[in-house]
């Protein structure tokens, strides 16, 4: 039954793949290209010199998972890191709304929802804002599943260390907050203007302190600040300057959605369960069978099917439900 399932699912992920052309990142001659197979197999240190080298592998390999590096290397293909002669990295940040407080009581749109908006924050508050990135050097992903990826590309990013890169998420997610560091920041603002210093100030004012501000009445402007403003990025994937990620515009393995890009300006109102659909699912029906109740998904403006037994649905919702191991093919 297993083999059957996934033959059936790299016959249609095939078809996407030998009807679309896709464009590489960036440099894709120095980035190390790597995909997991159907079978679970993990093919990494490849590379890639063009398009048409790109294709050719994604409609050889019919790969479930499709990667590439943030790092840019001389010798990508070689399979020691040190051997692959590391030249910089892109600046990466992954948000998966798994992270997200209460998750597991959130529909899926709801923490779609929810991460999406952390995104807008992150790129908005934070890159454009706080450390001042142009727009231009921002790309923004949705994953194909459950979160997004941002990518910064930037002469001032290309070299950083991983401990600086630690020091940015950091300072994201709120966790370099420090009272006493944030007093000294504080009284500077007739200076300095903007950052959590500012956040904190407002806080301050919401809480109707008094002039004196004393350390209680600090560590709880922080800890709300912190609660309002901070993003949950996976800070490891940032700090890791040999990280590999999902490669734009290829398939999502357990959903069967496009990593697509989105525009900066689209972020808010970005609707990835009707956006990121392949057109090569769109038509068409499939059997199914639901082993047991499921929360249902809605997908595609259609909802799924709950309840145990064998449906006919939409070809997109057939794929969706079977990759992500809530339904299986009959």
């Amino acid at each position: 039954m297993k083999r059957l399932v996934s033959q059936k699912l790299i016959d249609l992920f095939r078809k996407y793949y030998a009807e679309n052309t896709i464009d590489p990142p960036e440099l894709i001659s120095k980035r190390e290209v790597g995909y997991m197979t159907f079978t679970g197999e993990v093919i990494r240190h490849l590379r890639v010199n063009n398009k048409f080298e790109l294709n050719l592998l994604l409609r050889e390999a019919d790969p479930m998972h499709v990667y590439s590096s943030a790092a840019y290397y001389k010798k990508p293909d070689e399979r020691k890191m040190p051997e692959k002669e590391w030249e910089g990295a892109d600046l990466i940040f992954d948000l998966d709304s798994d992270h997200l407080p209460g998750a597991e009581k959130l529909s899926q749109t709801q923490m779609l929802e929810r991460i999406r908006d952390q995104t807008d924050r992150l790129v908005s508050e934070f890159l454009i804002d706080n450390f001042g990135f142009p727009r231009s050097s921002i790309r923004v992903y949705f994953s194909g599943n459950r979160g997004y990826h941002v990518h910064v590309s930037s002469d001032k990013v290309y070299r950083l260390t991983s401990d600086a890169r630690r020091e940015i998420t950091d300072y994201i997610t709120g966790n370099s907050l420090d009272e006493s560091a944030m007093r000294k920041s504080m009284e500077l603002l007739r200076i300095v203007e903007g950052g959590w210093p500012s956040v904190i100030a407002s806080k301050i004012r919401e809480m109707n302190a008094s002039s004196s501000i004393t350390d209680a009445i600090l560590k709880r402007a922080i800890k709300k600040a912190r609660e309002d403003h901070a993003v949950l990025i996976d800070s490891p994937v940032t700090y890791d300057i040999h990280r590999i990620i999902r490669m734009p515009n290829t398939l999502h393995g357990k959903s069967g959605l496009i990593v697509k890009e989105i525009p900066l300006e689209h972020i808010s109102d970005f609707e990835p369960l009707d956006e990121c659909i392949p057109e090569q699912f769109m038509d068409g029906e499939y059997d199914i069978v639901l082993p047991e109740k499921i929360r249902p998904v809605e997908i595609g403006g259609i909802e799924s099917p709950k309840i145990p037994g064998r449906h006919r649905v939409r070809t997109f919702m057939a794929v969706y439900l079977v990759a992500s191991g809530r339904a299986i093919f009959p």
